[in-house]
């Protein structure tokens, strides 16, 4: 069998071999903390906002509220009184 574009070729093998080192990639990798995140839980009171909870956390604050809503499956930033949340302890 004879190459008729040798060039189209080697970038085509280029291209795949890229492709699936991505996925494979992809596929293997994981997120390891290098400590893990230990969370308290608080019972939300009357007039308490997620950006309140959150402005009382280290560190930036939108990661914080992204954080909070992530381990408490919220799809909202509406929080309610008596709620129970976890959020991430000060250290």
């Amino acid at each position: 069998m004879k190459i008729v574009n040798f060039t189209r070729f080697i970038i085509s093998i280029s291209l795949i071999v890229c492709i699936l080192s991505f996925l494979i990639s992809m596929a293997t990798s994981k997120v390891f903390s290098a400590t893990p995140i230990e969370y308290d839980t608080i019972i939300v009171s009357e007039g308490d906002t997620l950006w309140g909870i959150a402005l009382t956390l280290e560190g930036d604050i939108s990661e914080n509220i992204y954080n909070i809503k992530e381990v408490n499956n919220l799809d909202s930033s509406i929080i309610y009184e008596g709620q129970e949340l976890l959020v991430p302890i000060k250290k």
